[in-house]
């Protein structure tokens, strides 16, 4: 029975302390009345950072000086039925000087004896008794806070030296406590607040940009609610009201850090923003040869130093395809990195990004707007190329192909549609690509007659998709190079001509309608259909023309 008495009173004990550690000491001022001080008395906060009230009719508040020494001689201590609810502050005012204008909000307590604080140095106990301590280690000793010079603190140091205008504030509104007071405080601007003063703490502020990678000096933007006050810092130390006040964007070039906190009148201070930012160096490449050159997978930045010209853009992924003397890439700019808007014909310098490859193609993906363009009105002269020619090897190039033929294989409307592939010529790659929807010719009729069209070359696996910019890159003519290239005579009303076996014959009238389509077949053959006049014939990616 005994035994049961002692372990239930020791429950008892262990419970009541758990509950007593719930107070903690949150602010500590003593410049009150001093010589440019606002406020007129010193003041001690208190805070109950648990979840139950607290009974301190029993406890003290206690000062020594600096170095003071061997007890805590200056003592007061509660009223009967002083109690702190949870989540609240309480005021207690102390000693009063001759100078300052602004009172303390009504105090929850002014004791008979109140204490003179040194404005600077000093160390104040919260005890459960009103007993004299002799520092922080003793029993009765609920928090304890060494200022300034102390010779005495919790943890490994003490608050730094206060003034006449600041006070040692406990961070986290006043419930941070890991028992290290150099690490559990900070000085600012006091501000005392009693048992009414609303603990709702003021929206953080937003930093904008987000924490990232910068390739160049960035503009740093701080933003809070309407009437907050925005203080911050950029070499990661905890800002307070004593850090510089956020008046305008400021930039931002190298490694940094950057957290800001947002006071509101009537509420506690904001929960602290943070912002990373790292400074990438990014691999310069005089031209899109040596870019293309690059050894993949990469994860390096590189910029592009030299011009490129634009040769096609598109808002579908903010695609853009990029030209020099050297080479050609596109861009994919899924995530709108590149806001300045561009026309074609336009040089752009300074382009910097990331390489990848999407399904055989190599992609540029960049990570910021290279700005203005640098000069305007370029023009890149496609390549002429015959269609089986292409290969990979020509990806993003503008080129040019005579005597097209387009086919519509998937027996559709009739119209161009977009993101579909078209065979030319009867084959299947290369392929016409209605890459882009917001092209012209989306919607337009598909010709029948041979074409010469101009565009970029696009990689999709192994297949080669060549993609008109616009409609005027598809033009209806064959080249007279084309047409010398065929032999072909009539004999008998038909029309002879050597081919290979499988090869595509088409003949067409002068007016672009196909008469004639299908498979030849090893060695001479003959067609025949019915028309008088000239009849143009095609073979495989041979021209030619007869007249019957």
């Amino acid at each position: 029975m005994r035994k049961f008495t002692f372990l239930f009173a020791f429950a008892i004990l262990l419970s009541t302390f758990g509950i007593k550690a719930q107070v903690v000491i949150s602010q500590v001022y003593g410049g009150g009345g001093n010589t440019g001080a606002t406020l007129t008395h010193d003041f001690i906060e208190l805070y109950n950072r648990g979840t139950a009230a607290v009974d301190i009719s029993d406890w003290s508040l206690q000062y020594a000086s600096a170095t003071g020494t061997p007890g805590f001689t200056n003592i007061h201590g509660f009223a009967s039925g002083t109690i702190i609810q949870p989540g609240k502050y309480f005021l207690v005012q102390e000693g009063k000087g001759s100078a300052g204008t602004t009172a303390l909000p009504t105090p929850d307590h002014i004791p008979t004896n109140a204490l003179n604080i040194s404005g600077t140095n000093g160390k104040v106990a919260l005890a459960n008794s009103t007993t004299a301590v002799t520092g922080p280690a003793d029993a009765t000793v609920i928090d304890f806070v060494g200022f300034g010079t102390a010779n005495q603190y919790e943890g490994s140091g003490a608050v730094a030296a206060l003034t006449n205008t600041t006070a040692a504030i406990r961070a986290g509104n006043g419930a941070t406590d890991t028992n290290n007071n150099s690490a559990d405080f900070f000085t600012g601007t006091p501000n005392p607040r009693n048992s009414s003063y609303s603990a709702s703490a003021a929206t953080a502020p937003s930093i904008t940009p987000a924490s990232g990678n910068i390739y160049a000096p960035i503009t740093v933007t701080i933003t809070a609610a309407a009437g907050a006050s925005i203080y911050y810092t950029t070499n990661g130390s905890e800002p307070t009201n004593a850090s510089t006040a956020y008046t305008a964007p400021f930039n931002v070039s190298a490694t940094t850090m950057v957290k800001a906190i947002a006071y509101e009148t009537g509420k506690n201070p904001s929960s602290v923003a943070v912002a990373t930012y790292t400074l990438v160096t990014a691999n310069t490449v005089a031209n899109i040869a040596a870019l293309r050159a690059i050894t993949l997978p990469s994860t390096e930045v590189y910029k592009l130093t030299g011009e490129a010209v634009l040769t096609l853009k598109s808002a579908t992924r903010n695609a853009k395809y990029i030209q020099d003397a050297t080479g050609a890439i596109v861009i994919d700019d899924a995530s709108g990195k590149i806001t300045t808007n561009y026309n074609l014909g336009d040089g752009i310098t300074g382009i910097t990004g990331t390489l990848a490859l999407f399904q055989n193609m190599l992609q540029f993906t960049p990570i910021g707007d290279p700005g203005a363009a640098t000069s305007t009105g370029k023009t890149i002269t496609p390549l002429s190329v015959n269609l089986g020619d292409i290969t990979s090897d020509h990806q993003a190039k503008l080129v040019k192909v005579s005597g097209l033929t387009i086919s519509d294989i998937d027996g559709g409307t009739g119209l161009f549609v977009a993101s579909k592939s078209y065979n030319l010529n009867g084959g299947t790659n290369p392929v016409l690509r209605t890459q882009y929807a917001d092209r012209d010719y989306i919607g337009a009729t598909i010709p029948t007659a041979p074409q010469t069209i101009v565009g970029v070359v696009l990689v999709y696996g192994t297949t080669i998709q060549l993609v008109p910019r616009s409609l005027a890159d598809i033009s209806t003519g064959v080249s007279k190079t084309r047409m010398q290239d065929l032999s072909v005579w009539t004999a008998a009303g038909k029309i002879n001509f050597n081919a290979a076996a499988g090869e595509m014959v088409e003949v067409y009238n002068t007016l672009g309608q196909r008469l004639y389509n299908a498979a030849a077949t090893e060695g001479q053959n003959q067609v025949q259909v019915s028309l008088k006049g000239v009849a143009i014939v095609k073979v495989g990616n041979r021209v030619g023309k007869v007249i019957l």
